[in-house]
């Protein structure tokens, strides 16, 4: 699946001498903007994992929304995936709306992957995938945390693989061919990347004062790299 392709392009222009840069903050500014940014993340990774358990439970009728969901057909699927990316990602500059937007997304996302998960429940996967994705995310956030190093360059190097796993598995869906253990690592490999790419933009490239169009980018890694990781640890 796919991260917002949407979410490489800057939506306001980028000034390097910006005050309200990360890198441009004072540390008490850049503290309480990274404070912001992470309670976000896990406010999007609750609302997720909430939605993950009331499918399994079929709480609040989100099994037969899950149900109807994937009961729409690959074209609407695959339209509704890219254009709630696009629409978060848009929306996550409006005050008010984007935090709506944001949750709404985050219970898309869960409904999304609900079956892939229901399996891994059966399987007994879930825990190990889900352990195995926070080591690999607090791996890779301390790094870049602790080396301070800028991963910007990095940014064409993901988008250019991403759309090519975008068109591959836009054919898959459409003409029904199994994408196997290589394609799931890969998917793995490529939203570690990002967790590097958009972590050290949350240190220097992102603004102070919209902490939640960061934090949308870290959750989508974070929820992406669950869902290939999970799909490792099924994979026969």
């Amino acid at each position: 699946m796919s991260k917002s392709s949407i979410s490489q392009f800057q939506l306001d222009p980028v000034d390097a001498n910006d005050p309200l840069l990360a890198s441009a903050a004072g540390a008490w500014e850049r503290v309480a903007y990274l404070q912001k940014v992470y309670s976000l993340v896990l406010l999007g990774i609750a609302v997720f994992a909430f939605t993950l358990f009331g499918v399994d439970r079929n709480l609040l009728g989100l099994r037969d929304l899950a149900i109807g969901l994937h009961g729409l057909g690959t074209i609407l699927l695959i339209v509704l995936m890219l254009g709630s990316a696009f629409a978060v990602r848009i929306l996550a500059h409006k005050p008010g709306i984007g935090l709506i937007g944001y949750l709404a997304y985050a219970v898309f996302l869960g409904l999304l992957i609900s079956p892939l998960v229901m399996y891994g429940s059966a399987n007994g996967t879930v825990l190990p995938a889900a352990i195995t994705t926070l080591g690999v995310f607090l791996g890779l956030t301390t790094y870049v945390f602790v080396t301070k190093k800028d991963f910007s360059w990095l940014g064409g190097i993901l988008f250019t693989v991403l759309f090519g796993m975008i068109a591959v598995g836009i054919c898959a869906m459409l003409f029904g061919f199994e994408l196997g253990l290589l394609w799931n690592l890969l998917g793995a490999l490529l939203f570690s990347g990002y967790i590097l790419y958009d972590t050290s933009n949350v240190l220097h490239h992102n603004r102070t004062d919209k902490p939640l169009p960061a934090a949308i980018e870290l959750f989508v890694d974070v929820v992406l790299l669950f869902w290939y990781i999970l799909a490792l640890f099924n994979s026969d």
